[in-house]
């Protein structure tokens, strides 16, 4: 993380203070907030600074980057709400919108957002074109429908955020990005989303080119730089679509993240070890109804979920992960299993005791 936070998120941060009337989105998962106020709180506050200025936006995520639809609900539901909650205590800001890992998407994922207050959400274009090859005004918001609930939905312009990725490779102009902008009618939203790393610590040129694209989007006429949150505002969605599961994988499925040994493998034992903590909360439920004392175990558990939610974590499953990322979800598992079996001790032994 540190590397990351010298040449890219400082330099962000600055960037951005320099060009106030650039407005932008930010989205940052819970584990990098814990890591940030641990170890950077100045981005942190930067971040603050930026959201008090009126000038940047703070999108929640799931707090370990899981591939929600392949997750049960509630730990969905679990990991979204905690992604608002360490927003809201460690930059100050109320989230409304919501950046789903590796845009992975789901109708429930609707409903879990919307359990969190979250109002509207992402979704690459391939996931929309999916569902509605020949939707027309692809670029304009939409209310999504869930299982039970609807939230908007923002399409992604996938060819210039893309197109930024280009850019690191001397393929994409700060002039192509512009032209691209400027051949839609001012009620489109144009979404460009990319990892905040590209802009620095994987390109170096980065921070020059995005500053002389702003400054060009600035300028131009037929442009607004917008908060997300703000433009919905004033522009209502009239459109009502429903939308098949995808991702933004390069099939638009989800066999990136489930399809090899390894994965097959690690999906099969968090399954099994999902199993053993729910037994072991239930173990702890049944014992609190019984009068009995679960203060020693209550930690325990929350650290059995946690584990839980790292094993699911999707660095160890997609993109053809390094051994590393492989091997601390294997553990996590592990270790989740291990916490489930010395709470249902701990329970057992408080039960007989009593």
């Amino acid at each position: 993380m540190k590397e990351s936070v010298e040449k890219s998120y400082r330099t962000l941060l600055k960037l951005y203070e320099e060009i106030p009337e650039a407005s932008v989105c930010f989205n940052i998962t819970g584990c990098t907030i814990e890591g940030l106020a641990e170890n950077f709180p100045d981005v942190l506050e930067g971040l603050r600074e930026g959201c008090a200025r009126g000038q940047f936006e703070i999108l929640s995520s799931a707090s370990y980057h899981p591939i929600l639809p392949l997750i049960p609900y509630e730990h969905a539901v679990d990991q979204i709400k905690h992604n608002v909650e360490l927003i809201r205590r460690h930059v100050g800001f109320e989230p409304k919108g919501f950046f789903p890992p590796e845009h992975g998407y789901a109708a429930p994922i609707i409903d879990a957002l919307k359990e969190a207050g979250l109002e509207w959400f992402i979704l690459d274009e391939l996931v929309v074109k999916r569902s509605h090859p020949d939707l027309g005004e692809l670029y304009k918001p939409f209310w999504a429908i869930g299982a039970r609930e609807k939230a908007i939905c923002v399409v992604r312009a996938k060819p210039i955020s893309q197109g930024l990725w280009a850019a690191s490779v001397g393929g994409f102009s700060t002039d192509d990005f512009l032209r691209f902008c400027e051949q839609f009618p001012d009620d489109f939203l144009l979404v460009s989303s990319t990892d905040a790393e590209l802009i620095g610590l994987h390109w170096a040129y980065g921070p020059t080119w995005l500053r002389e694209c702003l400054q060009k989007l600035l300028k131009s006429e037929k442009i607004e730089l917008v908060r997300v949150s703000d433009w919905l505002r004033d522009h209502p969605p009239s459109r009502t679509l429903f939308l098949n599961a995808g991702t933004w994988a390069h099939d638009g499925k989800f066999t990136l993240w489930t399809e090899r040994p390894d994965n097959v493998s690690l999906h099969r034992l968090c399954s099994f070890a999902r199993l053993k903590v729910v037994t072991a909360e239930y173990f702890v439920r049944l014992a609190e109804a019984l009068g009995i004392d679960t203060s020693e175990v209550k930690p325990l558990l929350k650290e059995a979920k946690k584990t839980i939610y790292l094993a699911e974590m999707s660095d160890g499953y997609g993109w053809d992960p390094v051994p590393l990322r492989k091997s601390f979800a294997y553990s996590s598992i592990i270790k989740a299993e291990e916490l489930a079996d010395e709470i249902i001790e701990l329970v057992v032994c408080k039960v007989r005791r009593r």
